[in-house]
């Protein structure tokens, strides 16, 4: 959440942070069924709850839409910027100082657990499922959303790119167009660093907050999924 009138949230709405992940995932785990399956498979339950536990692999990838001007440099949008309006990948960039030797570089890839608790029904004279599910993923990294640690300060950066995308909060609106007009309830400052005489509170000042290093990311999933049960099952509480 990221209501500038509320005071947890707040700062949130003042980093504007924003990003895309497109994760790929190779999953294995077992189902454990919460009332037991009897009899040949079209007599098997119509309803049933069970539980997902499991382990898996991705590749992930987070990107950001790059704004239409270099806000940082001039408020009036008047410097342009080859990329904007683009998609463009984050890890490449180093946005909290990984290509500067600041911070140590993240992986694109990873290992989760899997949880989830879901509800299925047998479709009728089928070897079909269909189930609701929701679910876990918890993660050992702290940047699917290439958020983690601290500001670094922007007459740092030597890509103009990486700059403009490591702080955000000069952007008068969210990527996805929603106005972010200054009388909102945030704070202004002068930043030391030269790139414009006003700013959001926390914007590219080295070493300010810009992600929660004690927490590592998690993943809520929801999924419909239809099953094919391939193999009889007489008396077992899990497939």
């Amino acid at each position: 959440w990221a209501d500038p009138g509320q005071n947890n949230d707040l700062s949130r709405y003042v980093r504007n942070l924003s990003f895309r992940n497109d994760i790929k995932e190779f999953q294995i785990g077992a189902q454990f069924f919460l009332f037991p399956n009897y009899g040949r498979m079209n007599n098997r339950r119509e309803n049933n709850v069970y539980l997902f536990v499991g382990g898996a692999i991705y590749l992930h990838e987070p990107r950001a839409k790059v704004p239409g001007a270099d806000y940082q440099k001039d408020q009036t949008g008047s410097v342009s910027i080859p990329e904007a309006g683009k998609w463009v990948k984050l890890r490449p960039l180093g946005t909290e100082g990984q290509n500067l030797g600041i911070v140590e570089p993240y992986s694109n890839t990873g290992f989760s657990i899997p949880l989830a608790i879901g509800w299925t029904t047998r479709l009728a004279n089928s070897n079909f499922n269909i189930s609701l599910e929701i679910g876990l993923r918890i993660l050992f990294t702290d940047y699917i959303d290439d958020v983690s640690t601290k500001y670094v300060s922007l007459d740092k950066f030597e890509n103009d790119l990486a700059r403009v995308l490591s702080d955000r909060s000069s952007e008068p609106t969210s990527y996805k167009g929603v106005d972010r007009e200054h009388d909102k309830g945030a704070i202004y400052l002068n930043p030391a660093h030269g790139f414009y005489s006003s700013a959001y509170i926390g914007s590219g000042m080295d070493g300010s907050v810009r992600g929660n290093p004690d927490k590592n990311d998690m993943i809520v999933v929801t999924q419909l999924r239809l099953s094919y049960l391939y193999r009889q099952v007489i008396n077992s509480k899990f497939r």
